[in-house]
Protein backbone atom coordinates (compact mmCIF):
# COMPACT_ATOMS: atom_id res chain seq x y z
CA UNK A 1 0.00 0.00 0.00
CA UNK A 2 1.63 3.28 -0.95
CA UNK A 3 1.65 6.41 1.48
CA UNK A 4 0.14 9.10 -0.07
CA UNK A 5 1.85 12.65 1.11
CA UNK A 6 -0.35 15.58 1.16
CA UNK A 7 1.19 18.76 0.25
CA UNK A 8 -0.49 22.05 1.51
CA UNK A 9 -0.75 24.89 -1.13
CA UNK A 10 1.95 27.85 -0.90
CA UNK A 11 -0.80 30.05 0.32
CA UNK A 12 -1.30 27.89 3.08
CA UNK A 13 1.89 27.22 4.18
CA UNK A 14 3.09 30.95 4.01
CA UNK A 15 0.43 31.46 5.83
CA UNK A 16 1.75 29.41 8.74
CA UNK A 17 4.87 30.91 8.66
CA UNK A 18 3.56 34.09 9.16
CA UNK A 19 2.03 33.11 11.94
CA UNK A 20 4.92 31.13 13.69
CA UNK A 21 6.73 34.23 13.19
CA UNK A 22 4.37 37.09 14.64
CA UNK A 23 4.24 34.17 17.65
CA UNK A 24 7.93 34.37 18.42
CA UNK A 25 7.88 38.37 17.85
CA UNK A 26 4.62 38.54 20.57
CA UNK A 27 6.92 36.09 22.80
CA UNK A 28 10.18 38.51 22.64
CA UNK A 29 8.12 41.10 23.10
CA UNK A 30 6.74 40.20 26.37
CA UNK A 31 10.08 39.29 27.78
CA UNK A 32 11.09 40.65 31.36
CA UNK A 33 13.66 40.26 33.84
CA UNK A 34 13.13 38.40 37.41
CA UNK A 35 15.36 38.08 40.29
CA UNK A 36 14.95 34.95 42.19
CA UNK A 37 13.09 35.57 45.85
CA UNK A 38 15.24 31.82 47.33
CA UNK A 39 12.48 31.32 49.39
CA UNK A 40 13.62 27.45 49.26
CA UNK A 41 13.70 24.37 47.00
CA UNK A 42 10.74 22.36 49.54
CA UNK A 43 8.01 23.98 49.33
CA UNK A 44 8.07 25.32 45.63
CA UNK A 45 7.24 21.41 44.69
CA UNK A 46 3.56 22.32 45.53
CA UNK A 47 4.00 25.79 43.56
CA UNK A 48 4.65 24.31 40.66
CA UNK A 49 1.95 21.77 40.93
CA UNK A 50 -0.55 25.34 41.44
CA UNK A 51 1.71 27.29 38.62
CA UNK A 52 -0.02 24.22 36.40
CA UNK A 53 -3.58 24.23 37.50
CA UNK A 54 -3.65 27.81 37.21
CA UNK A 55 -1.57 28.39 33.40
CA UNK A 56 -3.97 25.51 32.49
CA UNK A 57 -0.66 23.33 31.34
CA UNK A 58 2.39 21.51 32.21
CA UNK A 59 5.58 23.29 32.91
CA UNK A 60 7.90 21.45 30.38
CA UNK A 61 11.44 23.65 30.76
CA UNK A 62 13.51 26.16 33.07
CA UNK A 63 11.58 29.51 31.61
CA UNK A 64 14.98 31.21 32.00
CA UNK A 65 16.18 32.17 28.76
CA UNK A 66 19.78 31.68 29.44
CA UNK A 67 19.57 28.44 31.67
CA UNK A 68 22.34 25.52 30.16
CA UNK A 69 21.03 23.20 32.69
CA UNK A 70 17.97 21.08 31.27
CA UNK A 71 20.32 17.81 30.28
CA UNK A 72 21.58 17.57 34.23
CA UNK A 73 18.81 18.88 36.11
CA UNK A 74 15.37 18.30 34.47
CA UNK A 75 13.61 19.08 38.21
CA UNK A 76 11.47 22.23 37.81
CA UNK A 77 10.43 24.23 40.89
CA UNK A 78 7.76 27.11 41.21
CA UNK A 79 10.10 29.62 42.10
CA UNK A 80 9.51 32.98 43.65
CA UNK A 81 10.25 35.67 41.43
CA UNK A 82 9.99 39.79 41.41
CA UNK A 83 10.55 41.77 38.36
CA UNK A 84 14.17 43.58 37.94
CA UNK A 85 12.78 46.35 36.05
CA UNK A 86 9.87 48.87 37.11
CA UNK A 87 7.58 49.80 39.78
CA UNK A 88 5.74 46.22 39.84
CA UNK A 89 7.14 44.58 43.06
CA UNK A 90 4.55 41.84 43.40
CA UNK A 91 5.60 38.32 43.70
CA UNK A 92 5.08 35.73 40.90
CA UNK A 93 5.38 32.16 40.85
CA UNK A 94 7.38 30.71 37.36
CA UNK A 95 9.01 27.56 37.05
CA UNK A 96 12.62 26.89 37.39
CA UNK A 97 15.02 24.59 37.30
CA UNK A 98 16.94 23.92 40.73
CA UNK A 99 19.89 25.18 39.60
CA UNK A 100 18.15 28.56 38.43
CA UNK A 101 16.67 28.43 41.73
CA UNK A 102 19.17 27.92 43.65
CA UNK A 103 20.18 30.61 46.89
CA UNK A 104 23.81 30.94 44.74
CA UNK A 105 21.86 32.68 41.96
CA UNK A 106 21.76 36.31 42.00
CA UNK A 107 21.81 37.07 38.67
CA UNK A 108 18.54 38.95 36.38
CA UNK A 109 16.80 36.31 34.74
CA UNK A 110 15.20 36.92 31.20
CA UNK A 111 11.76 35.01 31.16
CA UNK A 112 8.65 35.49 28.98
CA UNK A 113 6.09 37.28 30.62
CA UNK A 114 3.29 35.00 29.92
CA UNK A 115 5.40 32.61 32.17
CA UNK A 116 4.57 34.69 35.32
CA UNK A 117 1.78 33.73 37.61
CA UNK A 118 0.91 35.92 40.43
CA UNK A 119 1.71 34.33 43.26
CA UNK A 120 -1.52 36.30 45.40
CA UNK A 121 -3.64 34.36 42.35
CA UNK A 122 -2.21 30.82 42.97
CA UNK A 123 -1.39 30.24 46.47
CA UNK A 124 -4.52 29.32 47.39
CA UNK A 125 -4.88 26.56 44.49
Amino acid sequence: MKTMIKFRPKQQVEKFAEEVANEVVDRLKRTVYVKNLNHGTDENSNYIRQWETYKGHKATQCANHDCRNEKNNPTLVGAHVIKSEGEDKSWYICPLCSKCNSDANHDDMMVNEIDLAPYNEIKDL
